[in-house]
C-alpha cells in the first residue's frame, strides 16, 4: 500500500503538513486548479527557502471572507457545497472529521466558546479539501501517524487536543504540549489514519519532506516530517483492516 506517514516534532497545524506535501512533489498550480472549480477559489500563498539547513515548504490559504458564526451545521453544509460538484469522493471522509472534531467540543467546551476562539476557522475546510486533492494526486492510499507524548494540556485548545487524538501512542522521546498541535490537525490525523505507530522496517520510504509554519527559520521544533513510501508488512492486523480512504 502506498503510504503516507506524519511524524509531529512538536508543532503541528494542517496547512503544515500541506507544505509537507507540496515539498513531496504535489504542484501548487494542481492545487490552485481544482481549487479555481469550487465556489471558493482562494489564493495558494506557498513558499521555500532554500537557504536554510532544513529544507521545507511554507503554505497558506488567503482568508475568504467568511462573515458568518461557524458552527458544526455549518462547517457540514459548507464542506457539502465544497465537494458535491467536483470531489464528491471527499465528502464522507471530511464528515468524519467534522464529526471528530464536534465530539471533542461538546465533551472538553463547556462556556460555549466560539469556534473561532479555538482557531478553527472556514479555511480549515478549505485546507482538508486540499489535503485530500494532495493525496489522490500522489496517489495515497493509507495514512499512519507516527507516535506522540501528549499529556492532558492546560489550556482549553490544549485539553480539546488531548482528547481527540485517543490513539496518539507513546514514545520514549520528549513529551509534547498537546497546545502546540491545533484541534483541527489532531482531529484530521484521528480520523485518517489507519493507526499510530513507529516509522521502521515496516515501511519502504520513498521520499521524505518536511513543511514548516516558519520559512525564515524552519527548525525541528515549528517543522512536520513527512514520509511517503509503502507499508509491507502483512500479517499485521492494521493491513488486513485497511480500507480506502476515498470511497463514494
Amino acid at each position: 500500500m502506498k503510504s503516507l506517514i506524519v511524524k509531529c516534532n512538536n508543532h503541528l497545524t494542517l496547512n503544515m503538513i500541506l507544505g509537507g506535501l507540496v515539498n513531496i512533489g504535489v504542484p501548487k498550480v494542481y492545487l490552485e486548479s481544482e481549487i479555481a472549480k469550487t465556489p471558493w477559489p482562494v489564493k495558494l500563498l506557498v513558499k521555500s527557502n532554500s537557504k536554510v539547513q532544513i529544507g521545507t515548504h511554507y503554505f497558506d490559504i488567503e482568508p475568504i471572507g467568511w462573515n458568518e458564526i461557524i458552527t458544526f451545521s455549518s462547517m457540514r453544509e459548507f464542506w457539502n457545497r465544497l465537494c458535491k460538484s467536483t470531489h464528491p469522493e471527499f465528502l464522507k471522509m471530511g464528515l468524519e472529521v467534522i464529526k471528530t472534531l464536534e465530539n471533542g467540543y461538546v465533551s472538553v467546551v463547556k462556556n460555549n466558546e466560539t469556534l473561532e476562539s479555538l482557531h478553527i476557522t472556514i479555511e480549515s475546510l478549505i485546507s482538508l479539501y486540499l489535503l485530500f486533492l494532495s493525496m489522490q494526486y500522489l496517489e495515497i492510499e493509507v495514512v499512519f501517524t507516527s507516535p506522540v507524548d501528549i499529556d492532558k494540556g492546560k489550556s482549553l485548545i490544549g485539553k480539546l487536543t488531548s482528547y481527540i487524538l485517543k490513539r496518539q501512542g507513546s514514545t520514549v522521546g520528549i513529551p509534547i504540549s498537546p497546545e502546540e498541535i491545533h484541534p483541527f490537525a489532531a482531529a484530521v490525523l484521528e480520523s485518517l489514519s489507519k493507526d499510530f505507530v513507529p516509522v521502521d522496517g515496516r515501511f519502504i520510504i520513498d521520499a521524505t519532506a518536511y513543511g514548516s509554519d516558519s520559512i525564515e527559520n524552519p527548525t525541528g521544533e515549528n517543522t512536520v516530517t513527512l514520509y511517503m513510501g509503502y507499508y509491507t508488512d502483512k500479517t499485521s492486523s492494521v493491513f488486513q483492516k485497511y480500507v480506502q480512504i476515498f470511497r463514494l
